[in-house]
């Protein structure tokens, strides 16, 4: 997984942001089985730090931001975002990927086997 970390308006290691931001980053790695880059950028408007993440993986791309008085709630709540996302995406997958292979099940075999009524089709023409 690539980090990058870009700071608007703040100072880079105030109170060892970065050292937060691997932190939280870590979480999101289980999410991820081959290449990606997440995107932080975080930024201070007046009182309030503002936190964008956003996950490029070659399958999907999303995005995540949340604002709060503080960096570290800020920084919770994006990644509590981005997981929510990152679950839905994998249970979406997952189940897509299932649905296509499942084998034909045949409730009644003797019926399987037996020719089909002509006069029950009708012709389309």
């Amino acid at each position: 997984m690539k980090l990058q970390i870009s700071f608007k308006q703040m100072h880079r290691n105030t109170e060892g942001l970065e050292e937060r931001i691997h932190g939280e980053a870590s979480k999101l790695e289980k999410y991820f089985e081959g290449d990606a880059e997440l995107k932080w950028t975080c930024s201070k408007h007046g009182n309030f730090f503002d936190v964008e993440v956003q996950c490029i993986a070659p399958n999907f791309n999303k995005h995540a931001s949340a604002r709060s008085e503080s960096f570290d709630k800020s920084c919770e709540l994006v990644v509590r975002k981005m997981e929510k996302q990152l679950k839905k995406y994998r249970e979406l997958f997952a189940n897509k990927m299932h649905r296509k292979f499942q084998k034909p099940e045949i409730l009644d075999p003797e019926l399987a086997w037996t020719d089909y009524d002509e006069d029950y089709f009708q012709d389309v023409g």
